[in-house]
């Protein structure tokens, strides 16, 4: 089989997946500008260049939900089933504008 081994080291310096969930969203983020930025650090990430496409979107949608600064938007998109990243993050700015005006 072509998949990884779940114990594929990841040499010394290399970015830890960690340091998607350490990225959040700043008072002045918009959820977009926010989701460049959580990309930008998965793509200097070298364990995330050899993760199938569903682990990634499933790692790249929970990082996003985690790291978003309005606790009402992180409970709504968690409530939401067959969420995929892309899912989150168009349904993150409709919550924006909605809550925006609250």
């Amino acid at each position: 089989s072509s998949g990884i081994n779940a114990e594929w080291p990841l040499r010394p310096g290399d970015s830890s997946i960690d340091e998607l969930f350490a990225v959040k969203q700043t008072e002045s983020e918009t959820t977009q500008d926010f989701a460049d930025r959580l990309e930008k650090t998965a793509q200097s990430i070298s364990a995330c260049k050899f993760m199938a496409a569903e682990a990634m979107d499933k790692l790249m949608k929970d990082a996003f939900i985690n790291g978003l600064k309005s606790e009402q938007m992180m409970f709504c998109l968690y409530q939401k089933r067959d969420t995929t990243y892309e899912t989150a993050l168009l349904e993150s700015s409709k919550l924006e504008k909605i809550l925006g005006k609250i």
